[in-house]
């Protein structure tokens, strides 16, 4: 189970700053999509085994759950 998938650094979660890793931001700019729906997918295609857990706090963050499936 993938949980925090950036994990953190000295108690502090990093999923607040993604679009400042610039990588990231590229990527998800190339594939106008969010970084969020970047690192869901990179997990997905780390292994078919893997099972993220995702957040769903807000409507945006169920959309770009299931809008994670189709990035490639």
């Amino acid at each position: 189970l993938a949980w925090s998938p950036l994990g953190g650094f000295n108690g502090k979660r990093r999923t607040n700053n993604l679009n400042e890793i610039t990588i990231l931001h590229e990527l998800a700019a190339a594939k106008s999509t969010s970084s969020y729906c970047i690192l869901l997918a990179w997990l997905r295609a780390k292994s078919s085994v893997v099972v993220p857990i995702v957040g769903a706090r807000k409507p945006s963050s169920i959309e770009d759950s299931v809008r994670s499936v189709t990035v490639q």
